[in-house]
């Protein structure tokens, strides 16, 4: 499973909740502590950006989402900041998501797999220009399999919305969402699934989360619980996330504080993932640890941010 994620990593993806929990937004349901259980293009309404970087321009109609974005622009050092100026994008139904403007994260990335220790680097790229965006992730490293994963769509009011993802190790594999019909189309020769409107990509929703926990931070306690249909290039499943709640971390490129969440294993032997969102960056993603049952593990940590 570490080469099929980086949930979103390599082979490159309770604490008691209070008496009142707060609203969560749309797609990001809180849920109780109890257990919970699982419960296109889609016409959306226009995203309304609140700012639109210099010299970017929308990628056109029908795009695979190869057509590269332009360059980013410069901002301020995220560990003496608590806001990156982004966008945020006003819904008439449900609450914004704040969009972190475009942004170049670097993280150096060990871990243990196949018996062997393995060290390598990764490099995180989100572009958009207020109405479309694109995000890669690309890894590498000495035992790694050089892996890449592709996400592109739309941003909305309710945030991002896929229209394509694909991963490449050896080779490709990708996955299309058909909102209008509400299907998720694999190229590896597997059924169609269920889509939900809401739905994301591995890749995408590391993003999501951190789009909708900073346009809303106090809906998301500690012990808060939180669920999102996620395809990945095969299937297309809930998954369901638990905030652990605030941890300061000393990561390669300096110290932050950040807001912890775990995914909670679906079975067994699932591996477990965990994200740590920086409130200084946007809630970007600065680390991402994934687990697997038998103790393989890869941990990507923040060395670097490029704004350009």
């Amino acid at each position: 499973m570490l080469c099929a994620h980086l949930l979103v990593l390599q082979a490159l993806l309770k604490v008691p909740a209070p008496a009142v929990a707060p609203a969560a937004a749309p797609g990001l349901r809180v849920l109780p502590v109890e257990l919970a259980h699982a419960p296109g293009q889609v016409s959306t309404p226009a995203a309304v950006p609140a700012q639109r970087a210099t010299g970017t321009r929308q990628a056109p109609a029908g795009t695979t989402g190869q057509t590269a974005l332009p360059a980013t622009p410069a901002a301020r050092d995220p560990r003496t900041s608590t806001r990156v100026p982004g966008a945020t994008l006003p819904g008439t139904d449900s609450p914004p998501a704040h969009i972190a403007p475009p942004l170049r994260l670097r993280y150096a990335v060990t871990g243990h797999t196949r018996e062997r220790a393995v060290t390598g680097q990764a490099e995180l790229s989100w572009q958009h220009d207020g109405h479309r965006y694109e995000a890669r992730l690309e890894l590498e490293g000495e035992g790694l399999v050089r892996r890449r994963q592709h996400s592109a769509g739309r941003l909305t009011a309710q945030g991002l919305a896929p229209e394509r993802y694909a991963e490449r190790a050896r080779h490709e594999e990708a996955v299309h969402f058909d909102r209008e019909a509400g299907r998720a189309i694999f190229s590896a020769n597997r059924p169609p699934a269920a889509l939900q409107p809401d739905a994301q990509d591995r890749l995408s929703l590391l993003l999501q989360l951190g789009a909708r926990i900073a346009a809303r931070p106090g809906a998301y306690p500690a012990g808060a619980r939180l669920e999102l249909q996620t395809s990945t290039t095969r299937d297309a499943l809930i998954w369901r996330f638990r905030v652990e709640g605030s941890e300061e971390l000393q990561l390669p490129a300096g110290h932050l504080t950040t807001l912890r969440l775990s995914r909670l294993p679906a079975g067994e032997f699932e591996p477990r993932l965990e994200v740590w969102l920086a409130p200084g960056l946007d809630y970007a993603p600065v680390r991402m640890r994934l687990t697997q049952h038998a103790g393989d593990h890869l941990d990507y940590q923040w060395s670097g941010t490029d704004r350009r």
